[in-house]
């Protein structure tokens, strides 16, 4: 509560499964810890390096993965981030099931996608990138998610196939 982390540095060139961020998972009920009701409130990093580069990654500034019944709160991410073949990106948070409110990303995302042809089984857009969270899923009544008075201030460069693209919302003044 009411830190700000300065120097974050992760580096994983290796092509495997897993998650990237500040932490992990967050409240990750149902998937592999029984944690409800997790908070994490007024965390800024700044100066920050995350690269993912190998690929089949969750990668997030604060967290990867948010569970249900949980929250980030007032939380910010000034840095750079880089994947290559990544899932679920997010300046903030990779993929959430919670409540993401009053947070920040002033950072810079450069991800890069190779032989992009379809869809997998696990899920219906698997690359997905955003300044916040890159998706939001899983959640029932008795599991609200949410997003809330966030904003991302940092560009977001995407390569699919070699080819640059413009992501479809304006990169630099998204607010939600």
């Amino acid at each position: 509560n009411n830190h700000t982390i300065w120097g974050l540095y992760i580096k994983d060139e290796k092509e495997r499964s897993t998650v990237y961020g500040l932490f992990g998972y967050v409240g990750s009920k149902g998937y592999h810890i029984e944690a409800p009701e997790c908070f994490v409130q007024n965390v800024n990093i700044k100066d920050s390096y995350i690269d993912c580069s190998g690929g089949r990654h969750w990668i997030g500034g604060i967290c990867a993965r948010l569970g249900n019944e949980s929250l980030l709160s007032n939380c910010s991410f000034d840095g750079l981030i880089i994947a290559k073949n990544s899932y679920n990106i997010g300046g903030i948070c990779g993929y959430s099931d919670g409540i993401v409110e009053n947070c920040y990303n002033k950072g810079l995302l450069k991800i890069s996608w190779d032989n992009i042809t379809g869809t997998n089984s696990f899920y219906p857009t698997p690359y997905t990138v955003s300044g916040i969270t890159s998706f939001f899923g899983g959640t029932t009544d008795a599991y609200p998610f949410a997003i809330s008075n966030c904003y991302n201030e940092g560009n977001i460069d995407v390569e699919i196939n070699g080819a640059t693209i413009q992501p479809f919302f304006p990169h630099r003044w998204s607010k939600f």
